[in-house]
């Protein structure tokens, strides 16, 4: 039998969890164990595939093709790229005025991952509360499995959620220039998103709040103030960002003298676009292999005290991998500051 949505994102969270190092074979193994169906070596390359763009929760293969392709700002598969942190929380989740008991398998600031004996289907506006906090989301289930109890939630962004406050200790200022051909909602709405998507994975656990824009300039050239908790992802990006920067230019430079030799005329912008893709993708491949290598020139240069390099194959180097991909994804051409005060 054909695997069912459901069971491909089981799958793909499986895959996550490995950080790529797994089979087919043993993931197909794993889902059977769990009562799921298992998927096919279609449904593996497709996994490869959204790792490689960063996806963090599983979207179906055809709507994967239109959401890279920017067609849809905002959407559901585009939020699905918001990483979730596997931790099991309890919790209990309210539809049709009926509460029924949950856990979350999966939380993040725009999903949930979610078990519950109600019977909920989907496209059903839910309440999820979360039984240690208090919190309470709305969301929509935008995907169900009710025969095992498994549900994906996406939280309506306007819903509240802890936000750092206004004195908060560590703030930045993030200046993007876009040509003017890109300045447009789509884009807009993608770089807000992957900047999101970067403090999230920057931050620590300590500090659950999310990033308080305190000042938007949408012209452009993009005026970006933030506040966040200490340690909450601010200060580590704006750091991250400058030592990056120097990289990325060392390396498009090398792009354009290649380019150059084969005779291709960077000549206008959708060539030079072209260039900045090819350089951040070269070169965030080259940092992923530095994950199990006793060697690391790249990210010797990239860590900090908040995002060390950890030891090889480590959680805490896949996570400095990952933060320093999701900056590969912003635009080049940036300016920051930033400022920490600690008591």
């Amino acid at each position: 039998m054909a695997a069912r949505p459901i069971d491909a994102a089981e799958g793909y969270r499986i895959y996550r969890a490995y950080g790529g190092a797994i089979e087919l074979d043993e993931i197909n193994e794993a889902l059977r164990g769990m009562g799921l169906r298992p998927v096919s070596p279609r449904m593996y390359l497709h996994y490869r595939r959204m790792a490689q763009h960063g996806y963090e929760t599983y979207v179906p293969i055809n709507r994967f093709d239109i959401a890279v392709a920017s067609d849809h700002a905002w959407s559901e598969d585009l939020r699905a790229r918001y990483p979730e942190i596997r931790q099991p929380v309890a919790a209990e989740i309210i539809w049709m005025g009926e509460s029924d008991p949950a856990n979350v398998e999966g939380l993040g600031t725009s999903t949930a991952t979610v078990r519950a004996d109600a019977k909920i289907p989907a496209d059903a506006n839910v309440v999820l509360r979360l039984s240690a906090t208090g919190i309470e989301r709305v969301g929509r289930v935008v995907r169900a499995d009710p025969r095992i109890g498994l549900y994906h939630i996406a939280f309506d962004p306007y819903t509240s959620v802890p936000l750092a406050s206004a004195d908060e200790a560590e703030r930045a200022r993030l200046i993007f220039r876009l040509p003017d051909e890109s300045h447009s909602v789509v884009a807009l709405s993608d770089l807000l998103l992957k900047l999101e998507r970067l403090l999230f994975l920057a931050s620590r656990r300590e500090s659950p709040s999310l990033v308080r824009v305190s000042h938007l300039t949408l012209e452009n050239p993009i005026d970006i103030q933030l506040v966040g908790a200490l340690y909450g992802g601010v200060f580590a990006v704006t750091k991250l960002l400058e030592k990056l920067a120097q990289i990325r230019k060392t390396w498009h430079e090398g792009g354009k003298v290649k380019a150059e030799k084969q005779g291709i005329e960077l000549d206008n912008m959708l060539k030079r676009r072209q260039l900045e893709l090819d350089t951040a993708s070269t070169l965030a491949k080259a940092v992923d292999d530095e994950f199990d290598a006793d060697e690391t020139p790249l990210l010797d240069g990239l860590q900090s005290e908040d995002l060390p390099k950890g030891d090889k194959g480590s959680s805490e180097r896949r996570r400095l991998i990952d933060t320093v991909q999701a900056a590969l994804e912003l635009p080049p051409d940036i300016d920051v500051e930033a400022e920490r005060e600690v008591s």
